[in-house]
């Protein structure tokens, strides 16, 4: 077992935006679903789910923290 691992919570307001979409009052949870198929389609060229699309656009989002730590 490696006790090395660290463990990231995202809430979803926070890796949507550090994947470049848009969230806020008045967006609804249906078109943040459609808006992560969408993105992901456009990024990796995958038909997902919308439960898919947002663990892709989580993993994202923690490679692109995991970069910037590095960078740091």
């Amino acid at each position: 077992v490696n006790q090395n691992l660290k463990v990231v919570f995202y809430y979803p307001v926070s890796w949507r935006k550090k994947v470049g979409m848009t969230t806020g009052k008045g967006i609804k949870r249906a078109d943040l679903k459609k808006a992560a198929i969408q993105k992901v389609f456009e990024t990796y060229h995958a038909d997902v789910t919308d439960d898919v699309a947002d663990a892709i656009l989580i993993g994202q989002a923690a490679v692109a923290d995991a970069t910037e730590q590095k960078e740091k």
